[in-house]
């Protein structure tokens, strides 16, 4: 469970230079007022954005189901994530032709994940949650190798869904935001040990 969270975590990538903090990837046009799964505006939830997302609703898992969650082994993944969003028609009308099936298009990413990644997970997601104070956590469940709960924000309600072994992971994000819903899946299995 932990490396899911660093996977989820690693994969939203960084700003590129002369880019402000926190726009996601650079050169596409950002999509106008795109909340993730808690609800906060993001300027971009292609996969990297929904990765983003991701991380950010499975932030409560790393924190409260931490102990009791399925552990991956450290390596190289390869991560593939798809997102379903529905937008008003006049958000889709200030699109760029073509833009809405671009962020529909699925996207794979190879992540190497270490022992160090695995032990500061914890702190970085926990970070990022604290943005949003209203969100809480409830319904969380741990059962065999699935790992379910809700998180409830001021200005979304996404609902996580995880299935875990030792090497791979799928996992769906339900988001219902003041924008329209949104669905995040992903799914990740491990090709080797990172390189040097």
């Amino acid at each position: 469970m932990r490396t899911l969270c660093i996977l989820m975590h690693k994969s939203q990538g960084e700003p590129g230079p002369g880019h402000a903090p926190k726009r996601y990837n650079a050169g596409r046009p950002a999509l106008p007022q795109a909340p993730n799964s808690e609800g906060i505006i993001m300027h971009s939830p292609r996969s990297t954005g929904a990765a983003r997302a991701a991380a950010l609703a499975a932030a409560g898992v790393c924190g409260a189901l931490f102990a009791q969650a399925v552990n991956l082994k450290p390596g190289k993944y390869e991560v593939v994530s798809t997102s379903q969003v529905t937008l008003a028609p006049e958000t889709q009308s200030r699109l760029p032709p073509g833009y809405l099936a671009r962020l529909q298009t699925p996207r794979t990413q190879q992540q190497c994940i270490t022992d160090t990644d695995l032990k500061q997970v914890g702190k970085k997601l926990s970070q990022e949650r604290g943005n949003d104070p209203s969100c809480k956590m409830t319904d969380p469940s741990v059962a065999g190798d699935k790992v379910k709960f809700v998180m409830q924000c001021q200005r979304a309600t996404s609902h996580f869904e995880g299935t875990f072994s030792s090497d791979s992971f799928k996992a769906v994000i339900r988001a219902q935001t003041d924008q329209g819903p949104m669905t995040i899946k992903m799914t990740g299995r491990r090709i080797g040990g990172c390189s040097k």
